[in-house]
């Protein structure tokens, strides 16, 4: 599966407009604003892919439309965290943080079950994690 990710990282071409404003468009809230939902962004001029919530495309600086994910993937990286960063994030143990590639053909960075590897199928969902609602992957059934 091929990740458009890469591809955002690279340098913008002459005249493409440079977007600063990371959030949905209006109507389109997700885990972030507080709606229990995971989405994805589409570029209705160039197709480009992104859950980095956008009010216009990253490539073209077109409209976007959004959607929610479905959820099935397949884990690219996994690490088990020993050491958080915090006390209360040592406290419970350790924990696994995945980046993820879903089928919707992004990659998203989730909390994860700690005996996952690379390669795995997954299922993304939300969980409360401390309080904070986040992206966890789970074995997929």
């Amino acid at each position: 599966m091929s990740s458009p990710m890469a591809s955002a990282a690279s340098p913008q071409p002459a005249g493409t407009p440079h977007i600063t404003a990371p959030h949905a468009a209006p109507g389109a809230s997700d885990w972030t604003q507080g709606t229990p939902v995971l989405r994805v962004d589409t570029c209705v001029a160039c197709g480009f892919r992104t859950a980095l919530r956008q009010r216009q495309c990253a490539r073209c600086g077109g409209a976007v439309d959004s959607a929610p994910i479905a959820g099935p993937g397949r884990v690219w990286s996994h690490t088990v965290v020993h050491r958080g960063p915090t006390k209360d994030e040592t406290r419970d143990g350790p924990y696994a943080i995945a980046l993820v590639d879903l089928a919707e053909g992004v990659r998203v960075m989730t909390r994860a079950e700690t005996d996952l590897a690379i390669g795995d199928p997954v299922q993304v969902t939300l969980r409360e994690v401390q309080g904070r609602l986040l992206p966890y992957a789970v074995h997929a059934s």
